[in-house]
């Protein structure tokens, strides 16, 4: 309401045209003016009543007053999924799931799921292990495909299952030169007195010590490299010997270097690492199984030698590992058949009126019913009485056309929906909060340099300080509304 109040002042100049965009009585518009500016502590608009306009810091706050209801309102559409009608007749829902993956190119696999899940559109981000870690934390992704699973050291607070991919035995690079190179397999202990180049990542370096360990010796790490582009390099200049995924670019005949099968060597672990509240299993199961044929795919592209050695790898019924949430949680959220599991890829219908606006208030709504866990608990802190906040709930639900609560006998709690759209504002309301403050500190800073402007005076003769506020042709008007 804030905002589209300055809006007003900025647009129609006049306290009546700003109180009639904020839908607000012209006789509150004043001491709602008042208010706002005292919040803040600087003047935000000059001139009379008939005649306003914004100053630096009232223009400041409705720009970025502006850019926070957008960003609120890009959360909703990207939690709300993107739409798309597949014919006239029958307008159908696509949801959108966010997967990060470790480089590469994926196209071919975003071709598979279109045809296996229609009502599917995949959003791929390549992103290193790491980061792919902090993506999924801040509900930026929802599923993360990776070679480095994610540690119990980790700690997310953000539920997850992890399903098995494949298991990939590494190949080693070494110089066309070497004395072991006409082997067609390459023995691990024939590497005893090499130099290592160690890809990044504490797992590979650990998956290598632990592999050569189990042959009697421990490798000599030469050096730690930031990609493996710079480990091909150094095996160009014959620096040293690497581990590579089989599924790794293969050299040329007159590369200097080689890739080789290891015996004995170190395996990397392929997961898809989910959040079962949004991602339900069966959709997990059948992403999993559209990931083992690309890698499969893949692998007859780029080494048909290893490809012609690849079987379909056994996987269990159950993910490997659940995690970071109740179990009460995940089985309020989470499809149990094979039907529920799609109409959830398409539960994203469109409202009536297709509003999907959210404002700053639901947002604080919906803060105070995650915090609280409950409607009767909420609704006194919010100064609203426990049958109103449930309308104005359903009605936020029907714009938004987005199922944010769900409740049983043990409390009331977020969606998957509702905690991934507040987790992505979070940042939007971080920034918005830091702007203010910088009004806060500008005042401040003003205020003390009036402060030092008052002449010296005698204790007992009483100072009066001025003080930031409006013109008393603003707050005090003489003229009545027309």
């Amino acid at each position: 309401m804030d905002i589209e109040f300055l809006s007003g002042i900025a647009t129609t100049g006049t306290l009546r045209g700003a109180a009639k965009k904020a839908r607000l009585k012209q006789s509150y518009a004043c001491r709602h003016l008042e208010r706002l500016e005292r919040k803040v502590g600087v003047p935000l608009c000059t001139g009379t009543q008939h005649n306003l306009r914004l100053t630096d810091d009232g223009a400041y706050l409705l720009r970025i007053g502006r850019r926070y209801l957008h960003r609120l309102n890009e959360a909703v559409c990207q939690v709300a999924g993107d739409f798309c009608e597949v014919d006239d007749a029958n307008p159908a829902a696509l949801r959108t799931i966010r997967f990060a993956v470790d480089g590469g190119v994926w196209d071919d696999f975003v071709d598979d799921l279109a045809r296996h899940l229609p009502t599917l559109l995949p959003v791929v981000v390549n992103a290193a292990p790491e980061i792919s870690k902090e993506l999924f934390e801040r509900y930026r992704v929802d599923a993360v495909y990776t070679s480095e699973p994610f540690r119990e050291a980790d700690r997310l607070s953000r539920p997850t299952a992890t399903y098995h991919v494949a298991d990939e035995p590494m190949w080693v690079g070494l110089p066309s030169d070497h004395p072991s190179a006409h082997k067609a397999v390459i023995p691990l202990r024939d590497l005893e007195e090499d130099r290592w180049i160690v890809g990044p990542g504490e797992t590979a370096r650990q998956a290598l010590v632990n592999a050569c360990w189990e042959v009697g010796f421990e490798p000599r790490i030469y050096r730690v490299v930031e990609s493996l582009s710079m480990a091909r390099s150094l095996l160009w200049h014959r620096a040293g010997v690497a581990l590579f995924s089989p599924l790794s670019f293969p050299p040329g005949d007159n590369a200097g270097f080689l890739i080789r099968p290891l015996e004995d060597g170190p395996y990397q672990q392929h997961v898809l690492t989910v959040d079962p509240s949004v991602v339900p299993d069966y959709l997990a199961r059948t992403l999993r199984e559209r990931l083992q044929e690309s890698y499969r795919e893949r692998a007859r592209g780029v080494n048909s030698e290893y490809a012609a050695t690849l079987e379909q790898q056994a996987v269990g019924d159950v993910p490997l590992q659940r995690s970071g949430a109740t179990e009460s949680m995940v089985e309020r959220n989470e499809p149990r058949d094979r039907d529920e599991a799609l109409s959830c890829c398409a539960s994203g219908i469109k409202s009536d009126h297709g509003d999907y606006r959210l404002e700053p208030e639901d947002v604080t709504m919906l803060r105070v019913i995650d915090e609280s866990g409950s409607l009767n608990r909420a609704a006194p802190a919010l100064l609203i009485s426990q049958p109103a906040l449930t309308r104005r709930l359903k009605r936020l639900e029907r714009r938004l056309a987005l199922k944010l609560l769900v409740s049983d006998y043990r409390g009331t709690a977020l969606t998957a929906a509702g905690r991934k759209l507040l987790n992505m504002i979070a940042e939007a309301e971080r920034e918005f909060q830091l702007a203010g403050q910088v009004l806060l500190e500008r005042a401040s800073r003003e205020s003390a340099t009036v402060r030092k402007r008052v002449p010296t005076v005698a204790l007992s003769t009483p100072v009066s300080y001025p003080r930031l506020r409006l013109s008393s042709d603003v707050l005090h008007p003489t003229p009545a509304f027309d």
